[in-house]
């Protein structure tokens, strides 16, 4: 069963049913309620509406390799876990999903940064705020009984890198079995999301990609 509850900006469900998500560190993994899955797919828990238009994401793909620019937060430092964040709640969130017409499935991945319980409140930089997140890649079913509220798996085979370089927050896709797989229903534009705390930070915006030759 699962139950949600509003608290300010943060929205919060707990399930009896627990998952788990890979962790970027050592293979670690960590057990979520079914909130997270929820959440993830409709990126729901923002702590402030997202602006649209500017800023965006770039994607650009060149061979085998892909590449989802995002302009770094001018804001800093950036504080994480939050006292008046509830505990379990996604904080940050900056998210590349794939879909193409006519598919089953969606690829949904990039950079999330939960409050776990016990979780002290940090300052730091975007580096040191990426070195604190989980990087993954989610597969949702549009044909599962739940679509509609994001029914999701977590996808700990396929691997992603975030990085950052200069002013740019990019996740990079150079794994050939990953690429293989967000790329196999041959999409042409990417969703991008971004969720923070901060709302000029935030951003919802659908972008073409760049095929280079």
């Amino acid at each position: 069963m699962t139950t949600w509850s509003r608290s300010g900006n943060a929205l919060l469900a707990t399930s009896s049913l627990a998952i788990s998500v890979a962790g970027r560190g050592a293979g670690t993994l960590r057990s979520l309620s079914l909130f997270t899955l929820l959440s993830i797919a409709s990126a729901s828990i923002a702590w402030a509406q997202p602006t649209t238009g500017t800023p965006t994401c770039r994607a650009v793909v060149e061979g085998q390799t892909a590449q989802f620019i995002f302009p770094l937060p001018k804001r800093q430092p950036l504080t994480w876990n939050r006292g008046d964040t509830w505990d379990n709640v996604l904080e940050y969130l900056w998210q590349i999903s794939l879909e193409a017409a006519g598919a089953s499935d969606i690829y949904e991945f990039g950079i999330y940064l939960f409050k776990f319980p016990g979780s002290a409140e940090t300052v730091g930089s975007p580096q040191n705020l990426l070195a604190a997140a989980q990087a993954s890649v989610w597969e949702r079913s549009l044909s599962a009984p739940c679509a509609e509220y994001g029914a999701a798996s977590v996808r700990s085979d396929l691997v992603i890198k975030p990085f950052i370089d200069g002013d740019k927050l990019i996740v990079r896709v150079a794994d050939r079995s990953t690429f293989a797989a967000l790329f196999s229903h041959n999409p042409n534009t990417a969703h991008c999301k971004v969720r923070t705390p901060y709302e000029e930070l935030n951003f919802d915006a659908v972008t073409p990609i760049q095929f280079v030759k």
